[in-house]
């Protein structure tokens, strides 16, 4: 099996990265950077992996949700469409995870950073979403 990891902050992935050294995956895994702009495809390269896997910091929507919760997103919403992701490599990310364990939710994805309450509040009243990113929207439509 082979794993793209894409993110788009160093630190984001500080811990993930360290916890696959120490797992039977480090080999299967490449590290993909997300540089503002730039086409998914080729991020991807000539790779063609079984699994891509977004990993980073996402902001919350749902206030059920606690910092540094890890999230399996089962939908996207990015300009204006709803995109259901198969679940179907669950239990391969739920392997990859290991214990940490994983809650579904929905992202929207945005243009913008979200940084301001107000800016919240008006992203609230246009979708139903737990939490928010500038980038799955691209790699979901990939």
């Amino acid at each position: 099996m082979s794993i793209a990891v894409f993110y788009a902050h160093r630190p984001e992935i500080q811990a993930l990265k360290k916890s696959v050294r120490s797992s039977g995956f480090a080999s299967m895994v490449s590290w993909r950077r997300w540089f503002r702009r730039q086409d998914p495809l080729l991020a991807l390269g000539q790779a063609s992996p079984d699994l891509i896997i977004n990993a980073g910091f996402a902001g919350r929507l749902n206030m059920g949700l606690s910092l540094g919760q890890v999230v399996l997103v089962g939908d996207i919403i990015t300009d204006g469409a709803r995109l259901k992701l198969p679940l179907s490599a669950s239990e391969k990310i739920t392997e990859f995870i290991g214990e940490r364990g994983a809650d579904c939710a929905s992202l929207v994805t945005s243009k913008t950073p979200i940084t301001r309450l107000q800016a919240r509040q008006a992203l609230l009243r246009q979708v139903d979403a737990d939490i928010v990113d500038m980038e799955a929207g691209h790699l979901g439509r990939l």
